[in-house]
Parts: C-alpha cells; sequence; structure tokens
C-alpha cells in the first residue's frame, strides 16, 4: 500500500483492490504542492491495470490546482488506453458534481458514481 498523510489530506493506494483513496481538503498552493499526489496517481496509471478506481467521495474541497492534477491523471489514464477508471464521490461535496463529470469527459473508458 502507498500512503500519503499530510497535515490536510491523506492519499492511499491498495493494490489489492486498484483502489486510490484520498481524503480531506485539498487546498494546496500550487502545482508543486501537489507532486507527491500526483506521483501516486501517476504511478498507478503507469501499472495499466484493468481497472482503477478513484475514491474522492472524502474530499470537502479541492482547488484547481488539485482538479488539475486529477485531469493529469485521467488524460494519463486516456493515453495509455489501456485502464478503465471508476470515480467515486458524494454529492455532499458541491465541487465533486461538476468536477468530477468533467474528469469524466477526458478519459471516454470511464464510469462515474456520485452517491
Amino acid at each position: 500500500m502507498i500512503e500519503i498523510k499530510h497535515p490536510e489530506y491523506e492519499a492511499h493506494y491498495d493494490p489489492e483492490t486498484a483502489t486510490i483513496t484520498i481524503a480531506g481538503i485539498l487546498e494546496l498552493k500550487g502545482t508543486a504542492e501537489y507532486t507527491p499526489l500526483q506521483n501516486l496517481l501517476l504511478e498507478v496509471a503507469e501499472q495499466k491495470l484493468a481497472i482503477v478506481t478513484l475514491n474522492v467521495q472524502n474530499v470537502e474541497f479541492m482547488n484547481s490546482s488539485g482538479i488539475s492534477t486529477l485531469l493529469r491523471f485521467g488524460i494519463k489514464i486516456r493515453d495509455l488506453g489501456v485502464s478503465r477508471l471508476q470515480i467515486i464521490g458524494s454529492k455532499s461535496h458541491a465541487w465533486q458534481t461538476k468536477s468530477l463529470k468533467n474528469l469524466q469527459r477526458f478519459v471516454q473508458n470511464s464510469d462515474i458514481d456520485i452517491k
């Protein structure tokens, strides 16, 4: 399992379920502060798994730099052309409905479940 523990958010990857789970508040300053998260996401994408699940239902807020990080991950998944991306979100966090649907537009081979 790969883990990132930051004062404001946590992220981990479970290879048994091919699930990336992110929780907390992602209001970091600029893309440089997102480097650990971006590295985790891209490392998973490079594994070229059949299905990858991205669970962000416990992310309360994500700024534009964080959303850009997710979009880069989605573009990498799309460009590799191997993995199906399953996105899990929550209607209780306003940013997710619009932003996750935009992510889904970048990755044609994806499903989205906003509960």
